[in-house]
């Protein structure tokens, strides 16, 4: 999850998207979008240490494709920015670098 070239559907310049690679990242930009973005609120609403692991594979997602997060933003989730801006608070268990970078992307 933390490669780029898992989310670039680019090549040398040349789009791939007619390739295994280009069929790769569009089976996982597909996943994402429906099995893993739907059940963030749930994961950040968990016991811990879950919604730890959840802010980090948001947060490898979002530094590596922002716009495939920007774009379930606005479309599906409004309630999700609030809930992770809430961890932005001196001495918040979950304020780390992982919610940082969720942030500061969005903003």
């Amino acid at each position: 999850m933390n490669d780029s070239s898992v989310y670039d559907p680019t090549k040398d310049g040349e789009v791939i998207s007619q390739t295994a690679e280009g069929n790769t990242t569009r089976q996982l930009s597909d996943l994402l979008q429906s099995q893993v973005f739907p059940r963030l609120l749930c994961l950040l609403q968990d016991a811990d240490p879950v919604p730890l692991f959840a802010l980090k594979l948001l947060s490898a997602i979002v530094e590596r494709n922002p716009p495939l997060f920007a774009r379930h933003m606005r479309k599906q989730d409004p309630l999700l920015l609030p809930l992770i801006a809430d961890n932005y608070q001196v001495g918040h268990p979950r304020l780390n670098r992982h919610t940082i970078n969720i942030l500061k992307s969005v903003i």
